[in-house]
C-alpha cells in the first residue's frame, strides 16, 4: 500500500535550557545536573550550587553553608569547550511537544557560535558538522519526527501526551496498520453476532487513516453519529450486548480517525482486547482460542512497540516475556478459581447470539439451509464401543406436531416420560454439544432416562431431551450421558396425543383428499395406507435435491405431491405427514441429524450441520411410534451416505478420490484437527465444578472443596494489602523544610490552573521568568524563596509565606489562570 506523504514544517525555535556540555551527552538522570553545571569539574569555573538529590557525590556537598544551617546544596561548575556538542532527543527534560523547539533553539545557538554539534533523533542519528547545509539536515529530520509523533511542534499548540507517554518514540505507519489489520481480523471473528456494517465502517476508517494524517474533531463525531444510527435501524430497535459491541466496534474507528499519539493507538489496543473477550462468547474451540491469544499477544506487542519507539526485538522480547510470566498464574487460576460459565455473557445477547442448527419451526427451505453448514453440531463417543449402524443413527432433536401443510411446528407443553431401566442391547452414548442457542439436547431414539449431566435436563412424552427451564438455553459447551434403546416401545396412545396427531391444516385441497382416501380404502389397515404412501414416492418420480426451489402459499403443499415433485428433507416429512394424518393415521415430524463421520484417531462420531435431516413417525397398533423416512424411499442412497457425498452423486467416483494419496491426506488432516479440537474441549472448556472438585480430591485437597471461593477472596485481599503496603511504603517522604513545603504547595497550585509543571532543574527564579506575564506578586515569592533559602542573609520565613498566601489570594479571585508561558525565546 503507497502512504501518501505530508510535508512538515520545521519547528520554531524555543526553549530555555542551557545548551549541553561540549563532548558530553544530556542524559535524563542527569538532566538536572546538567542544566545547572555538573559537579565534579574542580578544573571549570565555579557556576553556583543547587539542591542535593540522591546519587551525588558527599565530596561536593556544602558542607560549610550546611553547618551554617542551610538545606542540603552541591557545588557545579561549569566549562568545556572545542569538542562536539551531542543534542539527543532523549535526554531533553521537556514534553514531547515542547523537545523540537528546544533542539532547534539550540541548533540556531551552536551555529551562531560556531560550535560543531549532532543530532540524535528515536528514528535517526545525524552526524557532527557544521554550516547551513547540515542545520537545514537537522531542522528537517525534526519535522519528519514530529509528523510521525503527530505532535505540534511550531510553539502554536500544547497536546501534552498523557501522563506516563511524554517520552514515546514516533508511531510509524507500520505499527498503525499492524494494530489495525488485527483488530480489523478480531472484529470480522465476531460478525456471527454483530452487524456486518459496523465492521464496514472500521474498515473504511482504517483504510482512511493509513493514507491521512490524523482528522480532527468534527469527522470522528460524523462516523460515531452515523454508525450509531445504522447499528440502532439494523437491530430493530432492541439494544443488548450484540448491539453495544457492534457500537464499540464503531467507535473504535471513530478513534482510529483521530489517534495521533501512542496513548490514542493505546487504548486501541485495549479496546481490541476487550473484542478478544467477545470473540470466545460463541465459539471457545481450539482455532478460536488460538486465533484471539494471538491477536492479543500482537496488541500487547504494539502497545510495548509505541512505548520502545522504533526497534522491534525488545518490544516482541518483552511481549513474549510477559506472556511467558502470565502462563502458570493462567494454569494456577483454571484449576483452583471458581468456575464461572459464559451463559451469562450469552443470555445477555438478544438473541442471535450462537442460534444454529435445527430449530422448532419446520417450513419450506429451513433445514436445507441449516444443511449448507459443514460446522460440528456435537459429537458422540459410545462408551460400550457398540458403533450402531447407518441406517440406525437417526438423531432426535425436536418433534413437531402442528401441522398446516409444509409448514408444522413445535407443539410449546409436552408431559414428561417415565424413566425406564437400560437393558443389554441398549447404546450408551457420551454427547459434546456444540451451543446452538436452543433447548434440545440430541440423542438416538427412544432415549430411556434424562440425559445425565450438563445441568437440569428432562425427558419427554414425545422422546425427546431438553433443558427443563423454559428461559433456560444451550449457550455453552455442554457434555451429558445418555442410554437409548433401538426397539419399538409399545405403549397405547393416549386420545389427547392421538387428537393432536390427526389434526390437518384448516383448508386442504380435494385432490390431496381424494389421494388419502384412496389409500384409506384399498389398505386394510394403517400399515398398508403407509406402505401404499411409500410406493406413491417411489414411482411417480420424486427428485430428492438441496435447491428445489420455493414453495409458498397455501397451494405449497398440491405443488410439491402432483406438480413439481422436487424437493428436500423437509418437503417429503411434511407432505408424507399432512397425508398420513389426512388418511387417518397419527403422524408426526421429527426434526434432528442422520449420520456423522466416524474418526478412527479420536474413537468418536462427528455429526455436522450438514447431517441436518428431517423424518417422519406413524403411531401403529403393533408396534407404537414408527419411524418412516420418505426421503430415503424417494432417494434410497441418502440413507447409506451423507448429503455431500449423495449430492456428488457418482459413488465410485468419489470412493476413488478418498483412497487416493492427497484425498486420504486431506482427510487425515481434517479429523487430525478436530479430534485435538475435541480434546481441548473436553479436557479444558468442558472443566467444570465437578471435574474440579474431582482433581482436588485426586490432588488429595478435599478439604478445600467448598472454600476455594472463600481461598480466593483471602489471596485477592492479601494480594490487595501488600500492593497497597508496596505503594504506602513508596510515597514520597513529607517534606519537612517550611521553605520547601510553602514553595511546593505554590507550584502545584499553579499547576491546578493549567500552567506547567516546574522542571526538576529549575529554580523559583527561572521558572517564574518562564512564566511569561506572571503577577508581581508571584515574582516577589520566588525571589523572597531564592532568598530564604539560598542567599547569605536570607529573608525571613514569614514575609514568603504572607507573599505565597497572596499569590494563592490572585488565583482564587482570578477569572482567568495566569496566562501561559511564552512560546518564544528571546
Amino acid at each position: 500500500m503507497v502512504l501518501s506523504q505530508v510535508k512538515a514544517a520545521p519547528p520554531a525555535p524555543s526553549g530555555t535550557l542551557p545548551l549541553p556540555e561540549p563532548g558530553r551527552t544530556l542524559w535524563q538522570g542527569d538532566a538536572a545536573t546538567q542544566a545547572a553545571g555538573s559537579p565534579g569539574r574542580e578544573g571549570d569555573d565555579f557556576a553556583g550550587v543547587r539542591e542535593w538529590r540522591p546519587g551525588d557525590s558527599p565530596r561536593h556537598i556544602d558542607w560549610r553553608a550546611l553547618a551554617r544551617g542551610r538545606p542540603l546544596l552541591v557545588k557545579t561548575w561549569s566549562g568545556g569547550a572545542g569538542a562536539v556538542v551531542e543534542l539527543d532527543w532523549e535526554a531533553v527534560p521537556l514534553p514531547s511537544e515542547e523537545r523540537g523547539g528546544q533542539l532547534a533553539r539550540w541548533i540556531e545557538t551552536c551555529e551562531r557560535q560556531g560550535a560543531p554539534y549532532s543530532l540524535k533523533l528515536p528514528n535517526r542519528t545525524l552526524p557532527a558538522g557544521l554550516g547551513a547545509e547540515h542545520a537545514a539536515r537537522c531542522l528537517e529530520a525534526l519535522a519528519e519526527l514530529g509528523a510521525g509523533l503527530g505532535t505540534r511542534m511550531d510553539g502554536k499548540g500544547r497536546g501534552r501526551f498523557a501522563a506516563g507517554h511524554e517520552s514515546l518514540g514516533r508511531v510509524g505507519q507500520k505499527t498503525l496498520a499492524l494494530l489495525g489489520a488485527v483488530v480489523l481480523a478480531v472484529a470480522l471473528l465476531l460478525l456471527d453476532f454483530m452487524p456486518w456494517i459496523s465492521v464496514l465502517m472500521l474498515g473504511l476508517c482504517l483504510g482512511w487513516r493509513l493514507r491521512h494524517p490524523p482528522a480532527g474533531r468534527v469527522w470522528p463525531l460524523l462516523v460515531l453519529a452515523a454508525g450509531v444510527g445504522i447499528v440502532g435501524a439494523t437491530s430493530g430497535g432492541g439494544w443488548n450486548m450484540e448491539t453495544g459491541i457492534a457500537l464499540l466496534v464503531v467507535l473504535l474507528g471513530g478513534k482510529l480517525l483521530e489517534a495521533r499519539s501512542p496513548h490514542d493507538f493505546q487504548v486501541i489496543a485495549m479496546i481490541g482486547w476487550f473484542l478478544c473477550l467477545c470473540g470466545l462468547l460463541t465459539d471457545q474451540g481450539i482455532g478460536r482460542v488460538l486465533m484471539m491469544n494471538g491477536a492479543l499477544g500482537v496488541m500487547t506487542g504494539c502497545m510495548l512497540w509505541f512505548r520502545h519507539g522504533e526497534g522491534t526485538r525488545a518490544p516482541w522480547r518483552l511481549t513474549l516475556r510477559l506472556l511467558a510470566q502470565a502462563l502458570p498464574l493462567a494454569v494456577a487460576l483454571f484449576f483452583i478459581f471458581p468456575r464461572v460459565s459464559l451463559d451469562l455473557l450469552a443470555r445477555a445477547g438478544g438473541g442471535k447470539v450462537t442460534q444454529t442448527g435445527v430449530t422448532n419451526h419446520l417450513e419450506p427451505g429451513r433445514v436445507s439451509q441449516v444443511a449448507k453448514s459443514d460446522a460440528t453440531a456435537f459429537r458422540v463417543r459410545f462408551p460400550d464401543g457398540m458403533l450402531p449402524a447407518r441406517q440406525d443413527l437417526y438423531w432426535r432433536c425436536v418433534v413437531l406436531w402442528e401441522c398446516d401443510g409444509l409448514v408444522w411446528r413445535h407443539r410449546p407443553w409436552m408431559a414428561f416420560a417415565p424413566i425406564r431401566a437400560a437393558g443389554p442391547g441398549d447404546v450408551a452414548q457420551s454427547v459434546t454439544l456444540e451451543p446452538h442457542g436452543q433447548q434440545w439436547l440430541p440423542s438416538l431414539e427412544r432415549a430411556l432416562r434424562p440425559a445425565q449431566g450438563g445441568g437440569r435436563n428432562a425427558l419427554y412424552a414425545d422422546g425427546t431431551l431438553g433443558v427443563t427451564s423454559v428461559p433456560d438455553r444451550v449457550t455453552s459447551l455442554r457434555r451429558y450421558e445418555v442410554v437409548s434403546r433401538f426397539e419399538p416401545l409399545k405403549e397405547p396412545l393416549p386420545p389427547p396425543l392421538k387428537n393432536a396427531a390427526l389434526q390437518v391444516p384448516a383448508r386442504v385441497s380435494p385432490r390431496l383428499e381424494a389421494l388419502a382416501a384412496l389409500w384409506r380404502a384399498t389398505s386394510d389397515d394403517d400399515a398398508g395406507v403407509v406402505r401404499q404412501a411409500l410406493d406413491y414416492l417411489r414411482t411417480q418420480g420424486f427428485e430428492y435435491t438441496l435447491e428445489p426451489g420455493e414453495y409458498r402459499g397455501a397451494g405449497a403443499l398440491e405443488e410439491f405431491v402432483f406438480e413439481r415433485r422436487t424437493g428436500f428433507c423437509e418437503h417429503f416429512s411434511a407432505a408424507f405427514a399432512t397425508l398420513m394424518r389426512l388418511a387417518g393415521v397419527p403422524a408426526r415430524v421429527v426434526l434432528g441429524y442422520l449420520g456423522g463421520e466416524y474418526s478412527e484417531r479420536g474413537g468418536y462420531l462427528i455429526v455436522r450441520q450438514a447431517d441436518a435431516h428431517a423424518w417422519t413417525e406413524v403411531w401403529l397398533e403393533d408396534t407404537g411410534w414408527t419411524r418412516v423416512d420418505p426421503t430415503v424411499t424417494a432417494a434410497p442412497s441418502r440413507g447409506s451416505l451423507d448429503l455431500q457425498s449423495f449430492l456428488l452423486g457418482d459413488e465410485e467416483a468419489l470412493e476413488r478420490a478418498r483412497n487416493s494419496l492427497l484425498g486420504g491426506l486431506l482427510q487425515q488432516a481434517r479429523l487430525t484437527w478436530d479430534h485435538w479440537n475435541f480434546v481441548w474441549l473436553n479436557s479444558v472448556v468442558s472443566f467444570d465444578r465437578e471435574t474440579q472438585l474431582g482433581w482436588l480430591s485426586w490432588m488429595g485437597l478435599e478439604a478445600l472443596e467448598g472454600r476455594l471461593t472463600q481461598l480466593i477472596l483471602s489471596m485477592a485481599l492479601l494480594l490487595a494489602a501488600a500492593a497497597a503496603l508496596h505503594f504506602w511504603l513508596r510515597r514520597p517522604a513529607a517534606v519537612a523544610d517550611p521553605w520547601a513545603r510553602a514553595w511546593h504547595r505554590l507550584c502545584r497550585r499553579l499547576e491546578r490552573q493549567g500552567q506547567p509543571r516546574r522542571l526538576p532543574h529549575e529554580g523559583p527564579l527561572a521558572y517564574t521568568q518562564r512564566l511569561s506575564t506572571a503577577p508581581a506578586s508571584l515574582h516577589q515569592a520566588a525571589r523572597l524563596y531564592a532568598e530564604g533559602r539560598y542567599g547569605r542573609g536570607g529573608a525571613a520565613l514569614e514575609d514568603f509565606e504572607k507573599a505565597v498566601a497572596i499569590v494563592l489570594a490572585e488565583i482564587r479571585k482570578a477569572k482567568h489562570p495566569v496566562s501561559k508561558p511564552a512560546t518564544t525565546c528571546a
